[in-house]
């Protein structure tokens, strides 16, 4: 764990490691989506302002949900300020995406660009930006996982003070599920990246991001212990979960019955 990276001389102005993770996983996205849409015939002028778009409102909607999440144990009794407090933490993946494809499709409507493949080029960097976002999360110290054996050889200790952890003493050993979320999300936009680059039908890989994102997340929510639900009770990501699968799931059902057509064969295709 580690909230503060370092501070601007002469300002004292802090760096967080939260924010830091958060910002490159955006220029990685950015780079991403900037040479992706390219090899889809868009001009670049026409997509540069897409990833502003959609990190500014993924980051008020993920804030927000996070808000009505943990409300209870964060932001009531007079501490709402601290919903504007972003660099401490504190951002649901899925309350982020609504609001993002919301800006994603008012300004592919605006830019008369092609949904799906705008689609298909967003969902590796959406998944690059998430695994630097969990990395933040780990030295931010939220969305800690459940108690494990000291043993464990991934097992982890957050210092006293830290969210995991009371104000007197250090957190028991626990899983750090941050950096299984983090794994989990590099895996997916590798997989993601390498079926995109065989041109599939339009569709197809937002559909895997939704359906692949959905899976794992619901597994990797039973190892988190932030949420405080009973055993055997499903968590508000678990719920919002099997409902990525389902459009998933339906996604790639209906551009297969839709028949949408793949680039024509012998097209060119630029490696990236």
């Amino acid at each position: 764990m580690r909230r503060e990276l370092f501070r601007i001389p002469w300002l004292d102005l802090p760096i967080y490691g939260y924010g830091m993770m958060v910002l490159i996983g955006f220029l990685a996205g950015y780079l991403f989506v900037l040479r992706g849409s390219r090899r889809e015939g868009i001009p670049a002028e026409k997509v540069q302002d897409l990833p502003i778009w959609m990190v500014l409102s993924g980051l008020l909607g993920a804030r927000i949900f996070y808000f009505f999440q943990f409300y209870e144990t964060e932001f009531n009794a007079g501490r709402w300020t601290r919903f504007f407090k972003i660099w401490e933490g504190g951002l649901v993946f899925y309350g982020g995406v609504i609001l993002a494809s919301l800006a994603f499709l008012l300004f592919c409507r605006r830019g008369k660009l092609p949904l799906l493949e705008m689609l298909d080029v967003m969902a590796p960097a959406l998944a690059i930006g998430l695994g630097f976002g969990r990395i933040g999360c780990f030295m931010n110290g939220c969305c800690w996982g459940r108690e494990c054996a000291p043993d464990f050889p991934l097992a982890v200790r957050f210092p006293a003070g830290s969210p995991p952890a009371t104000l007197e003493n250090a957190s028991a050993w626990i899983h750090p599920s941050q950096l299984y979320s983090s794994a989990n999300a590099f895996l997916l936009a590798l997989l993601l990246w390498a079926v995109w680059r065989r041109r599939p039908l339009p569709g197809t890989v937002i559909g895997l991001l939704s359906l692949g994102y959905g899976i794992s997340r619901f597994v990797l929510e039973g190892i988190r212990g932030d949420h405080g639900v009973e055993p055997g009770e499903w968590t508000v990501g678990q719920t919002i979960s099997s409902i990525a699968v389902a459009i998933g799931v339906g996604i790639l059902a209906w551009i297969r019955l839709r028949g949408v057509h793949k680039p024509a064969e012998g097209a060119a295709v630029p490696s990236l």
